[in-house]
C-alpha cells in the first residue's frame, strides 16, 4: 500500500518547474489556489541551461516587469538571417530580449513560493492516480526511492513532450499522445568564454556584425538546420545555438557547433549549455481529460517555424489558471468539459499560429541550399515576415506591398508556387483551429481532428 502524502486533496498538482510550470504555479498561487509544484531534478539543477529570445512584451503580464539583471542574459540590436551563399535579411531592433531560461523559471518559481505554493524537487512522478475516470493525483518516488500518493483535484503534465505514465487509463479521454521523431527536433546552445577578443573583433568585422547582433545561417545541414551566434565583447562570451530534425542525424546539432566553433579559433573555456529535443509539430488535438491538463512541450506548445516554446507555453500557462480559478470554484469534480474553455481558448489563439507554422516548418525541411539562396536573395523571403515569425506573432503583408510580392512569387517559377501553395495551406489550417470545438463535444473534436491531421499531411506532400 503505498502512503497518502495528506488526506486532503491540494487542488492542484503541476508536473515539471521549467517556464511553463513555474509560471502556472505562480499565477495559481496568486488566486490563492493550493498549488505543489514538482520536478524530477535537484534544485540546484532546475530549468535548461540555455539562452532563448523571447518577445519583451510577454514579461509584465507575469509579474517581472522590465526584466533586468540576471534573467536579461543580453539584448539584441539585429537579427541577421544568412543563407548557405551569403546573401542576408537584416532585422533591425527585433523586439525580443535573449533570457537566461534558467534565471527565468527561478524567479517564477520564487515568486510563486512568497504566495504560498509549495515545491518539491527531486522527485519523479511513476505515474498517475486514475478512479473512476477520473485523475486524482500522482505516485511520486523521492531520491531515497520511498513512493506516496499525492492526490489532486488536478494534475498539469508540464515536463517535456512524452505522455505521463498512466495516462492510457483515461481512454479515448487521453489528451495528447506519443510525438513521431519526424515530429522531433534536436537543439543545442552553447555558451563559452572569448579566448582571443582581437580574433573576435575580425570576425565580426570581416562579418560586418555589430555589437549584440544575432547572425543566424539557415540550411546549414539540411533545410530546417540553423546555426545562431551572438558575441558579446563586453562580457568576453560567445553564445552559439543549432537546430536540426531528429531524423536528419540526432548528433548533427552539437556537431554544428563544434564544427563552427572551432573554425572561428576564438573561444575558450566553456561557460554552460545543453541539448534536448522540442516537439515541434501542431499542438495536440485534445489538451484535456478528465481531472487532467497539458501544458508546454507537453502539448506541443511550440512555435514549429523556430522550434521556440517559451512564449506560446507561458501565454499557454495564464489561460490555464483562469480557467482552473474558475472551476474550481464551481464545480466539485474537474472533468473535460470544466477544462474545455482553456483548451478552446488556446487552440484559437495561439494554437492557431502554431499549426500554421508547421506547415511552414515542413516546407523548409524540403529546401535545397540553392531554394534557400533564391528565397532570401530574390526577395521571396522578407524582413517584415521574417520579424513577426521571429516574435511569434501572425504574419501580414501590407496591401501597398502584395502587387510586387505576387511578381516575385510568378518569377520564381516552381519555387514560387511551392511558396505560395504552402502559405495558403498554413493560413487555412490557421483558420480551421480557430473553429475548434468552443464547447466539450467528443464527436465534434473527432471531425476537427481528422480535418487538422488531413491538412497537416497535405503540407508533407507540398515539401516533397
Amino acid at each position: 500500500m503505498i502512503p497518502v502524502s495528506s488526506p486532503k486533496p491540494i487542488d492542484v498538482v503541476v508536473v515539471g518547474a521549467g517556464s511553463a510550470g513555474a509560471a502556472l504555479a505562480w499565477k495559481l498561487a496568486a488566486e490563492e489556489i493550493s498549488v505543489l509544484l514538482i520536478d524530477r531534478a535537484p534544485r540546484e539543477k532546475l530549468g535548461r541551461p540555455w539562452i532563448n529570445g523571447v518577445e519583451e512584451r510577454l514579461f509584465p503580464a507575469i509579474g517581472l516587469g522590465q526584466v533586468k539583471g540576471p534573467i536579461r542574459f543580453a539584448d539584441r540590436s539585429r537579427f541577421i538571417i544568412e543563407s548557405p551563399a551569403g546573401y542576408r535579411i537584416t532585422i533591425e531592433r527585433p523586439r525580443v530580449a535573449e533570457i537566461d531560461m534558467r534565471e527565468l523559471s527561478s524567479a517564477l518559481r520564487r515568486n510563486a513560493l512568497l504566495l504560498g505554493a509549495r515545491t518539491r524537487f527531486d522527485t519523479d512522478v511513476r505515474r498517475l492516480i486514475v478512479e473512476g475516470g477520473l485523475v486524482r493525483g500522482v505516485v511520486a518516488r523521492n531520491r531515497e526511492g520511498d513512493e506516496e500518493q499525492i492526490r489532486a483535484r488536478c494534475v498539469v503534465h508540464a515536463a517535456g513532450h512524452r505522455p505521463l505514465p498512466g495516462t492510457e487509463a483515461l481512454g479515448e479521454e487521453a489528451p495528447g499522445g506519443e510525438i513521431d521523431d519526424a515530429d522531433l527536433c534536436i537543439a543545442s546552445q552553447e555558451v563559452y568564454e572569448i579566448e582571443d577578443p582581437a580574433a573576435a573583433e575580425r570576425f565580426m568585422a570581416e562579418r560586418g556584425l555589430r555589437p549584440h547582433d544575432a547572425l543566424s545561417r539557415i540550411g546549414v545541414r539540411g533545410g530546417y538546420a540553423i546555426s545562431n551566434t551572438s558575441i558579446d565583447l563586453d562580457r568576453r562570451h560567445a553564445s552559439f545555438l543549432s537546430g536540426a530534425m531528429l531524423h536528419e542525424g540526432g548528433g548533427a546539432s552539437r556537431d554544428l557547433i563544434d564544427e563552427y566553433r572551432r573554425d572561428l579559433g576564438f573561444t575558450g573555456k566553456r561557460l554552460f549549455g545543453g541539448s534536448g529535443l522540442i516537439p515541434v509539430r501542431r499542438p495536440h488535438d485534445r489538451l484535456v481529460g478528465p481531472g487532467y491538463a497539458l501544458l508546454g512541450d507537453a502539448a506541443a506548445q511550440v512555435y514549429p517555424a523556430h522550434g521556440s516554446g517559451v512564449a506560446a507555453g507561458i501565454r499557454a500557462a495564464l489561460l490555464l489558471a483562469n480557467t482552473l480559478s474558475g472551476a474550481l470554484r464551481s464545480v466539485a469534480e474537474l472533468d473535460s468539459e470544466a477544462l474545455w474553455p482553456y483548451a478552446a481558448l488556446f487552440m484559437r489563439s495561439r494554437g492557431a499560429l502554431c499549426a500554421g507554422a508547421e506547415i511552414v516548418r515542413k516546407l523548409a525541411e524540403g529546401f535545397t541550399a540553392e531554394e534557400l539562396d533564391r528565397l532570401v536573395g530574390g526577395g521571396l523571403m522578407r524582413a517584415d515576415i521574417s520579424h513577426e515569425v521571429i516574435a511569434c506573432r501572425p504574419a501580414r503583408v501590407p496591401i501597398a506591398r502584395l502587387p510586387g510580392l505576387f511578381m516575385k512569387i510568378a518569377m520564381a517559377g516552381a519555387l514560387g508556387r511551392k511558396v505560395a501553395a504552402a502559405t495558403l495551406r498554413s493560413k487555412c489550417q490557421e483558420r480551421h483551429y480557430r473553429r475548434y470545438p468552443a464547447q466539450y463535444d467528443p464527436r465534434g473534436l473527432r471531425e476537427w481532428a481528422g480535418m487538422a491531421a488531413m491538412r497537416s499531411s497535405a503540407a508533407t506532400r507540398i515539401s516533397a
